[in-house]
């Protein structure tokens, strides 16, 4: 390498002069109100300017409002208790009685009893048998356990006789206890035929066959296994063993 290094110094001076530099770009511009970064290449604007294309402009602060280089396109944010309006100034927040300011302090929300109608807050009417929702969305308020929500407020829960409370947002508000099923607004007791044990299962009879019967009519009757075949995972039907396959009611060999 450093051969042919030399030869191509001589041969470069050999025509008359020096060896040619390599270009090289020129780093881009600086613009005004603008610094270079600490890190890698570029540059960024100096405080209390923002990037507009390949210039720096000044941002324009508006009364009570602070510079936030994480405000996107403004550059800035009102202070606390203050909210932008269409023409990018900050006005004081009018928070309205039974009120108080958000978190953020961008907005106001209602005290707990209260809440948001228009740019007032209502009081919040709680029916009898009820109370206070604690969630900020949704219904303000909640039926007491045995109750429902009605056109009325809140009824009371109508459980049948061997019956219980299911405490359940959605569904049914009450179910059959074990042993019982549903039966137009009762709740029957489960008759278990022979060969079957009872089942927790809510939509059926209440009742299942043992393994090696099947339902049939209100009734539990022995499933017919043709030779060569077995009973399947629920055990209440069958299916050939490997090598065979039903044909008419039968296990035949395959082909």
């Amino acid at each position: 390498m450093l051969v042919a290094g030399c030869l191509g110094l001589v041969v470069s001076l050999a025509i008359g002069g020096p060896p040619a530099a390599t270009a090289q770009s020129d780093p881009p511009a600086i613009p005004e109100n603008a610094r270079a970064r600490d890190y890698g290449d570029g540059w960024k604007c100096d405080p209390g300017f923002m990037r507009d294309g390949l210039a720096c402009r000044a941002i324009v602060l508006p009364d009570n409002a602070f510079l936030d280089k994480r405000a996107y396109r403004r550059g800035w944010t009102c202070h606390y208790g203050f909210t932008m309006t269409k023409d990018d100034s900050c006005v004081l927040i009018d928070i309205p009685e039974n009120a108080y300011l958000s978190d953020y302090g961008s907005g106001w929300k209602c005290d707990r009893g209260w809440q948001r109608v228009d740019s007032g807050c209502e009081k919040i009417e709680v029916p009898a048998n009820a109370y206070l929702s604690e969630e900020s969305s949704g219904e303000a308020w909640t039926c007491l356990r045995g109750f429902e929500r009605s056109l009325e407020g809140c009824t009371a829960i109508h459980v049948p006789e061997n019956g219980y409370l299911t405490n359940a947002t959605y569904g049914p508000a009450w179910k059959c206890n074990y042993g019982y099923v549903a039966d137009d607004g009762d709740c029957r007791k489960v008759e278990v035929p022979a060969n079957a044990h009872l089942a927790s299962d809510t939509f059926g009879p209440g009742w299942v066959c043992s393994r090696g019967y099947a339902a049939k009519d209100g009734a539990c009757v022995l499933v017919d296994l043709p030779d060569n075949a077995h009973l399947d995972r629920s055990g209440h039907r069958w299916i050939c063993n490997v090598g065979f396959q039903s044909s008419n009611g039968l296990c035949v060999a395959e082909n």
